[in-house]
């Protein structure tokens, strides 16, 4: 799953307006198929690598089971092409990323994990 110069480059001015100019939230908004996840995932890496966050937390209030298996399985093989890539950069990057999805947001039976400082939130 390649993140291809677009991506990149709107992620990197993501990056930007977060880490660098202090603004605590940004909003992509794309038509489907535009990229949306290669940009957040490159936005993910060089957060975590660059040790501006420590942990991820990607959230959905969608109840689709099939959309909530994409994205797990998108963690692992994001993860392990990024690692391939960049050797170096895997004790930052495996790990420290979480989905949670539909119903888990909010259990009695199970509560939400408590969001540690220093976790970025993809919403």
């Amino acid at each position: 799953m390649a993140i291809y110069p677009n991506q990149k480059e709107c992620g990197d001015r993501i990056v930007d307006a977060m880490f660098h100019k202090h603004i605590p939230c940004a909003v992509l908004l794309a038509q489907m198929q535009m990229g949306k996840s290669g940009t957040y995932w490159h936005v993910i890496f060089e957060a975590l690598v660059s040790k501006f966050v420590d942990n991820v937390l990607i959230i959905s209030g969608n109840r689709e089971k099939d959309l909530a298996q994409q994205v797990r399985d998108d963690v692992t093989t994001y993860c392990k092409e990024y690692c391939e890539e960049h050797p170096d950069a895997e004790a930052l990057v495996r790990g420290r990323i979480k989905v949670l999805w539909g119903a888990q947001l909010f259990s009695k039976k199970k509560p939400v994990p408590i969001v540690r400082n220093r976790t970025l939130i993809v919403w």
